[in-house]
């Protein structure tokens, strides 16, 4: 994988905390799917800049045993990594937004080979669950 270009979300500035997610699977997702349902690009990333932060936050201030459950999901969205696995993660985590949403659903991005599988989606839509989203 080449250079990324990194869509950066300051969770917790005064720590230094940030969500990095793929701008270019950003931009694909909203071109491919979401244009056509009245979505900007930057009105898309100032949904996803407040839903992230609060995930962030809700995760922290969750209980101990929520926190530890979904720790690894957190660590690979403030990952600023190119590595195959945690690109996936990321790009997965966009996906299971757009679903919570109800932008578009999980056969579509599994349709349009977005996704693996959408089982890959229904992960984060299980910690979007637990931490009050639903």
């Amino acid at each position: 994988m080449g250079k990324v270009e990194w869509f950066v979300i300051d969770v917790k500035p005064e720590e230094k905390i940030c969500i990095y997610l793929p701008m270019d699977e950003i931009r694909f997702i909203v071109e491919k799917f979401l244009i056509m349902k009245g979505k900007s690009l930057s009105g898309f990333l100032n949904e996803l800049t407040n839903f992230f932060k609060l995930l962030y936050e809700k995760w922290w201030n969750s209980e101990p045993s929520v926190r530890s459950r979904y720790a690894l999901n957190i660590s690979y969205l403030c990952a600023k990594s190119t590595k195959d696995y945690v690109y996936k993660a990321k790009k997965n985590a966009i996906c299971a937004y757009c679903v919570l949403k109800r932008y578009i659903s999980a056969y579509t991005f599994v349709k349009n080979k977005v996704v693996a599988g959408a089982e890959s989606i229904y992960t984060w839509m299980r910690m979007y669950k637990a931490l009050g989203f639903l």
